[in-house]
């Protein structure tokens, strides 16, 4: 097994979905937020509302502008990315 296969079994098992999760999550909570804040009449539980409001959108723009850089670096320096078609060829020892 190469260290390119280890790699890409990292990342599409543990860290995209790890991602994609974490950016439900904050859409969700971003939703739950908007949904609190139209239904509230009072002043203080708006108030609390348009700071999860602030935080959901905070985290949704950090998360996905992460991992569009990460994603876009990967492609662009290492050819793993799914859309590469280049070969990498990583030394490797031979065990004896």
């Amino acid at each position: 097994m190469t260290f390119q296969t280890i790699v890409g079994k990292i990342q599409s098992s543990i860290f995209t979905p790890m991602v994609a999760l974490i950016i439900s999550w904050a859409a969700v909570t971003f939703l739950w937020a908007l949904i609190k804040y139209i239904k509230s009449e009072d002043p203080k539980a708006k108030g609390e509302a348009v700071k999860t409001i602030s935080w959901g959108i905070l985290i949704l723009a950090v998360m996905l502008s992460v991992w569009g850089l990460v994603n876009l670096l990967t492609n662009t320096f290492s050819g793993w990315g799914s859309n590469s078609s280049q070969n990498i060829n990583i030394p490797q020892m031979q065990a004896n």
